[in-house]
């Protein structure tokens, strides 16, 4: 679960953002999307911005583990969203996520990031949620959970990763967002650099080609990340092992996507292909230029060619026990061979002289 102790870090940033924020109508404070739509009514730089969300996050959700025993949990992240508003009340993960939905409605790049904490020596296992935010061309760490209520000095927003590293160690080291990342050990004892930390790299460089990927790739690269620093404890081993699961359910999602599309082209196909099926059954009346046929032909490769694609794409992550490719195939091949047989036939029926080509219907 999420503690709420930490070190302080002066930081006043608010100015004259709360008094906007505390006056944002019920109407505009029901969606993410409806917050920071007012939030870019009022503002128009993006540090104001980031702290009128933090700001009105901060005053006005409140910290309530008990939501984990008898909320609605919902797949659609921005329905789970909704009805943190309506509740007003949330844990780490909601705290995170809100403000995270709402700065990139903004166009500010954030991030949710997931790890654990400790206070002093004191390490919390339990995992934790907190955010990322580029500000002024660097990235900032904030942890509105551990804010929250903490109206006119909040300890946890807009830190630099070298002090946020203190208190908070992200699963995927990407995430500590150093130049040096440390490993889990260090940030048992305390001890931030020795010999085995890795050579240094351009830290905004790095999350920018994290940005770049899709999902999947992104949940892959960070598989490997958080593996390389080494899963050493039990709580590590969970949480990789439910980092994965969400890598399994992206990967099953791609391999529908993957399969109904080679469907749909293998389904459009066919429609080409009765076309032209129609058209010879009328002994090509009303009359086509050749050039217009051929066309056809190869409209219809195309889509063959783009479902064999996506059908061998499809469960090349990981096993696929749900999709029938095997079944998909025969009737690729088939169209396919029927596909060929017409084009040949259409050939040999051009390249017959006219008196000849009536009696291509009859045999």
């Amino acid at each position: 679960m999420c503690s709420s102790k930490g070190f302080a870090q002066p930081h006043a940033p608010y100015g004259a953002v709360e008094y906007k924020m505390a006056a944002m109508p019920d109407s505009s404070s029901c969606r993410p999307s409806t917050i920071a739509a007012y939030i870019q009514s009022k503002f128009t730089e993006p540090a104001q911005k980031i702290a009128a969300a933090y700001y009105w996050i901060t005053a006005s959700i409140r910290y309530d583990r008990k939501v984990l025993y008898y909320r609605h949990w919902s797949d659609d992240a921005e329905i789970h969203l909704d009805t943190v508003l309506k509740k007003r009340r949330g844990v780490c993960e909601d705290y995170a996520g809100l403000f995270t939905s709402i700065l990139l409605r903004c166009s500010i790049p954030a991030q949710v990031v997931s790890g654990y904490t400790k206070n002093g020596m004191a390490v919390n296992r339990a995992g934790h949620s907190w955010c990322a935010v580029l500000a002024d061309d660097k990235w900032w760490l904030c942890d509105p959970a551990w804010d929250a209520g903490n109206l006119y000095n909040p300890v946890y927003f807009l830190v630099p990763p070298q002090q946020f590293i203190e208190t908070h160690m992200p699963f995927d080291p990407l995430w500590q967002l150093l130049p040096q990342p440390i490993n889990h050990r260090q940030f048992y004892g305390g001890n931030r650099y020795d010999k085995n930390n890795p050579p240094p790299y351009n830290v905004n460089d790095s999350v920018a080609s994290f940005f770049r990927l899709d999902t999947l790739a992104q949940l892959e690269a960070a598989s490997y990340r958080i593996k390389q620093a080494g899963i050493e404890t039990e709580d590590l081993k969970t949480w990789y092992t439910y980092h994965q699961m969400k890598v399994a359910i992206v990967q099953q999602e791609n391999d529908m996507i993957l399969y109904n599309k080679a469907v749909a082209e293998l389904n459009s196909a066919k429609q080409l292909y009765n076309q032209f099926v129609q058209h010879r059954n009328n002994h090509f009346i009303p009359e086509q230029s050749s050039e217009k046929i051929y066309g056809l032909f190869d409209s219809i490769a195309k889509k063959l060619s783009a479902a064999y694609y996506s059908m061998n794409a499809t469960g090349k992550k990981m096993e696929n026990y749900q999709y029938d490719t095997g079944e998909l195939k025969e009737h690729l091949d088939n169209l396919s061979e029927k596909v060929k047989e017409q084009r040949d036939f259409f050939y040999r029926y051009q390249s017959a002289v006219p008196a000849e080509k009536e009696n291509f219907f009859y045999k």
